[in-house]
Order: structure tokens, then sequence, then C-alpha cells
């Protein structure tokens, strides 16, 4: 959860989210290109320190890119493959899966909407939920749904960091 995992070539690669350098050059390897980073428009009321990175299936996202705190990054898949590897959560999940099939796996909807799943659930020790106060904090993949399909895999997603 708190890292990204592929396989290419038979080689297994393990990059932590917050080694942003080295979560860019994974897609960049897998891609063969490196798009310019770009700062997103902010939605009303906030102010975000981030800065995006698009490839064909797949966004970096690069949270607290030019502040003093450390920077780490999320990733967005919208496609089953990047760059001809397969995508898929550790437990078996793609774009494309259906509803049923996330939620065999263990995905849940505590958000109460239909459009979003979480999976994989992970602890975070000395963090405390802001959804269940009191409660340790905890880490998952967000399933965005379309119908009863994954549109969307974006990781890693918490309940312990406000907007």
């Amino acid at each position: 959860m708190d890292d990204l995992t592929f396989v290419a070539e038979g080689e297994t690669r393990t990059v932590d989210f917050d080694d942003v350098d080295g979560v860019l050059a994974v897609f960049e390897e897998l891609t063969g290109t490196m798009p310019e980073g770009y700062e997103p428009e902010d939605p009303d009321g906030y102010v975000f320190d981030d800065t995006r990175y698009d490839w064909a299936g797949v966004t970096v996202t690069v949270w607290g890119a030019g502040t003093e705190s450390e920077s780490i990054a999320s990733i967005r898949v919208v496609a089953p493959t990047v760059g001809g590897v397969p995508v898929r959560t550790p437990e078996g999940i793609t774009v494309g899966s259906s509803r049923e099939d996330a939620l065999a796996a263990g995905a849940d909807d505590p958000f109460d909407d239909p459009e979003y799943l979480q999976i994989g659930r992970q602890e975070v020790p000395d963090t405390e939920s802001l959804v269940n106060p009191g409660e340790v904090g905890i880490l998952f993949i967000v399933l965005q749904m379309e119908a009863d399909a994954v549109a969307a895999i974006s990781t890693p997603g918490n309940d312990f960091s406000d907007l």
C-alpha cells in the first residue's frame, strides 16, 4: 500500500511512494517518455502544492512538491495496462474488473457512495482516523466505479490526512 511493485520482462521492482523520483522513473521506463509536470488548478477554497505528470493510462501526482515537507507520489490508473504491463491491485483487481469481483476480493463501501470502493486496508501506527476519531488511521486503494466496473484505481488513499 505504501509502495508500487511492478513486474516487467521477468524482473520485479518495488518503489516506495515517498521515493518520488523512483515512481516517476518507473512510468518513464514503462512508457519510454517523461511528460512535463504541471500544476493543476486547485478546487475552490483549497490550495495544494502538487505537480501532475500524465501518461496514457496513468497520472502521477506529487504532493508537497516545492515545500519543506516530504513529498509523496500518488497514482491514478485508468487503463488495464501501462506501457504494455498489466496493472492490478495486490488482490488482483484491474481497471475493467466488475464490482462483484472487487467485493469478492475484499473491497468494501465505507464511503456510502456507489461510485467508490476501498480495498487493501492497512492500519498506519501513530496516526488517527479523521473519519473515525479515536481509531488508528488507514491506508487503502480507491476503486472508482462506473456502472458496475472499475474505471480507475488510485493509491495511496488514507483517512488520516486532510485535503
